[in-house]
């Protein structure tokens, strides 16, 4: 059986909700059975516009989405 209660304590997500996000994100912007140079490339570029962000967020000049329920 799996427990949470460490993930919980430490205040982090039970689920790998945001991973699964991410790939399936990835999934629709690259292209099918890519060779491993277009791959390389593609998370190059995930890569890149996630460094941007990062730079964004800690600036202040974006903030995070939130989904409400």
């Amino acid at each position: 059986m799996w427990n949470c209660y460490l993930r919980l304590d430490q205040q982090l997500p039970r689920t790998n909700n945001s991973s699964e996000g991410w790939h399936r994100a990835l999934q629709h912007s690259a292209r099918s059975h890519p060779t491993i140079y277009e791959s390389i490339k593609d998370l190059k570029m995930e890569q890149h516009a996630t460094s941007i962000m990062a730079e964004q967020l800690q600036a202040g000049l974006m903030k995070l989405r939130r989904r409400v329920k």
